[in-house]
């Protein structure tokens, strides 16, 4: 199961309730996105304004 989540509090619930009900293999990590502004001379980053969310990953066996 993947879940999406643009808040870091509502990542971490959902972590907790798939440990509860016996997911395994549980991980979670945060996005960044940052456009990018490439040319011929070089590479930035194209504003300061960046997005970020949070994704859960677990695996569930049916084994609880």
């Amino acid at each position: 199961v993947a879940v999406y989540n643009p808040y870091i509090e509502a990542a971490r619930d959902v972590y907790r309730e798939m440990e509860k009900h016996g997911f395994e293999d549980l991980e979670a990590f945060e996005l960044l996105r940052v456009d990018l502004d490439i040319k011929r001379v070089g590479t930035r980053t194209s504003t300061k304004v960046w997005h970020t969310g949070y994704l859960v990953f677990g695996r569930y066996t049916g084994s609880q």
